[in-house]
């Protein structure tokens, strides 16, 4: 996995310091119950793998005399022990008087003793335990044993349930298949229900693997790894690379207010839990409320996915048409492609051509940074992409869930749009920066969108950031940061709406700093889609209807403003890359001025003409025969006298 900056927000870091400030208080505890001990005979307990909600230990403990077990809840106490302490020998006083025992004895503690408490507020075990509750060593060698809901949610119990008590002996020296216990399906019980694991309260113990004795489960995870190539989905296979990476990942983990001792919670948390958590509550939402409260008071996983996605507020960003269109539009947009092809070709080997002439500076690439819903990585086109360097995978980050899953798009938007980048643009390099996993966004990801212009700005130092979204309430954050990146020299193009009369322009693309893209068929014919065109403005527009794509390896066709952003986009990114080698009378402050859309802008409407009252924008104008030189120099000229005016 890249070394990447992790995006923590407020309440993560609020919740890992609760989990390590939770995790010393439970090791002295567990200590306090060893001290206690005085019959001189190990105790066992099973501890509920719960989440621990309102800081609370639930457990069953066997007695020294092994004739049963005695549920308790340890609550967790900010408050001055009592002088009244409570031992574990009281468990076994307890058992040997079963008239007046409690059903579930209740002690506080904290990092100075152990007290009897009167809090009965937190739910307590009752009966999980019983001939239906099987080790996990069972349902890994029976394949018909717990259900996939139960087996997503008893992960995610495990993940937080590891957080919250790392390093602590109650989980470190128990980590073992053996020692944890599942109880079957209950779904009149589902909030109580979850996994338990056997713990021997002596001190020193430890899990040992079964083969090389070595105090490590990196050989089990990657034996299972291995053993169930065909049964692992690529999400549960990317947290199982971050626990397989987890040294290198702290190594790599860079925030300031993190400190070193608090990095392994910090990739837990990021990299394991909230993977598993929202790949649970995505295929099984009605789990969600069980999760509401770990982590300390009020807190969930995150802000976000505390939130029931019935009720939260919702915007679409994608509206395209995903209808097959008709057999002429497919035509005429393969024609339009194809036709390009020669002026790809020569746009792409141009730093070729002018390199080998030691007069000709080497330039950067121009990098255009995609804003959407990530990239298939498995994809036929993008696979070579990543591998050949086409697409940067040492910035390309997500900006919902793991920064790894940019990777990953499960609608096919952003796999379409970097496809279409890969055809127009290709002396360009890519950045992809996930903001959405599918085409409506929950209000709450919003924010995301902003940093993620602040990051094309300021980690990727964009030359064009290409927007193929829209939507139409203000939003403070995301008008900033459009703001510092047109401020900062940023080209920014974006899809006008695929509203029709219905609506006006969508944003970002309605804000003047921003080059807003319009749909045609592949013989500049309006789009359906568009909104009205604007008197006495630019209203750019080029292939957006039944633009060839490909997804799952089969022909798809997609039609909308979205489609068109890429193209017009990689004409832009072709410009800057003509013009860097070929315009060579280009002050450098001119070359800068291209860059922004004030110098783009001048250039599309030498491009563009006029047609059914939108500006149709099309290489063949400014350059109007492929393989002529000449052509070439008429094209130079153009570029330097029109730029030279401003």
């Amino acid at each position: 996995m890249e070394t990447q900056t992790l995006d923590y927000t407020s309440q993560d870091l609020e919740a890992i310091q609760h989990a390590q400030d939770f995790a010393s208080t439970c090791t002295s505890l567990f200590s306090q119950m060893v001290d206690g001990a005085k019959c001189g005979k190990p105790h066992q307990a099973k501890l509920h793998l719960s989440g621990f909600k309102q800081d609370q230990l639930q457990m069953h403990i066997r007695t020294c005399r092994e004739t049963g077990w005695i549920s308790t809840v340890f609550t967790r106490s900010l408050g001055l022990p009592s002088p009244d302490p409570f031992y574990l020998d009281h468990i076994c006083s307890t058992a040997s008087s079963p008239a007046t025992r409690p059903e579930v004895l209740h002690v506080s503690f904290n990092s100075e003793g152990m007290w009897a408490s009167n809090d009965v507020t937190g739910l307590g075990p009752r009966s999980l335990l019983g001939p239906r509750e099987l080790p996990l060593d069972h349902y890994f060698a029976e394949s018909d044993g717990l259900t996939l809901k139960y087996r997503k949610l008893a992960g995610v119990l495990l993940a937080a349930s590891m957080f919250q008590l790392s390093d602590s002996p109650w989980i470190q020296h128990h980590l073992g298949t053996e020692c944890i216990f599942v109880p079957s399906p209950d779904n009149k019980r589902l909030q109580q229900w979850c996994p338990q694991i056997l713990c021997t309260l002596v001190r020193n113990s430890y899990d040992e693997d079964w083969i090389t004795g070595e105090k490590s489960n990196h050989v089990r995870l990657a034996r299972v790894l291995k053993s169930w190539e065909d049964l692992v989905s690529d999400d549960y296979r990317r947290v199982a690379k971050a626990c397989l990476e987890f040294d290198s990942l702290i190594e790599g983990l860079d925030h300031p207010d993190i400190v070193p001792e608090r990095k392994g919670l910090a990739i837990i948390y990021k990299c394991i839990l909230e993977p598993l958590f929202r790949h649970v509550t995505k295929s099984f939402g009605n789990l969600a409320p069980i999760f509401k409260g770990m982590f300390g008071p009020g807190r969930s996983l995150t802000a976000p996915m505390n939130i029931s996605p019935s009720i939260t507020a919702k915007r679409v960003l994608f509206d395209d048409d995903d209808s097959l269109p008709e057999h002429g539009d497919q035509i005429t947009s393969r024609l339009f492609l194809s036709g390009l092809n020669h002026f790809f070709q020569r746009i792409g080997t141009l730093h070729e051509d002018m390199n080998s002439l030691t007069q000709y500076p080497s330039y950067e690439r121009i990098r255009i940074i995609i804003l959407d819903s990530g990239v298939d990585e498995t994809d036929s086109l993008i696979r070579p992409a990543i591998k050949f360097g086409r697409i940067n995978t040492q910035k390309s980050r997500s900006f919902v869930g793991c920064p790894d899953e940019w990777r990953q798009d499960s609608c096919g938007h952003g796999t379409h749009v970097a496809q279409l980048l890969l055809k127009t643009a290709p002396a360009a390099e890519i950045y992809v920066g996930k903001i959405c996993t599918g085409k409506v966004i929950n209000d709450e990801f919003m924010p995301g969108i902003a940093k993620a212009i602040d990051w094309a700005v300021k980690e990727c130092d964009a030359h064009i950031i290409s927007m193929s979204f829209g939507f139409e309430d203000e939003n403070d954050l995301i008008d900033a940061a459009v703001d510092r990146a047109i401020n900062a020299g940023k080209l920014i193009i974006a899809a006008a709406s695929n509203n029709g009369g219905l609506s006006g322009r969508a944003r970002p693309a309605r804000y003047e700093g921003v080059i807003c893209v319009h749909a045609t068929d592949g013989k500049g014919n309006k789009g359906g889609m568009n909104p009205s065109p604007l008197p006495n403005k630019d209203n750019f527009a080029t292939l957006g209807v039944a633009v060839p794509c490909k997804w799952k390896g089969k022909d798809v066709w997609k039609s909308g403003t979205s489609f068109a952003v890429p193209i017009a986009a990689g004409f832009a990114a072709d410009i800057m890359e003509f013009a860097k080698y070929r315009c060579t009378n280009l002050k450098p402050r001119k070359l800068k001025i291209l860059q922004r859309k004030q110098g783009m802008q001048v250039i599309f409407q030498k491009m563009a003409e006029l047609r059914d009252g939108y500006d149709f924008i099309h290489p063949v104008r400014l350059w109007k025969g492929w393989q002529n030189l000449k052509t070439e120099q008429q094209a130079v000229k153009v570029i330097e006298h029109v730029m030279e005016e401003l």
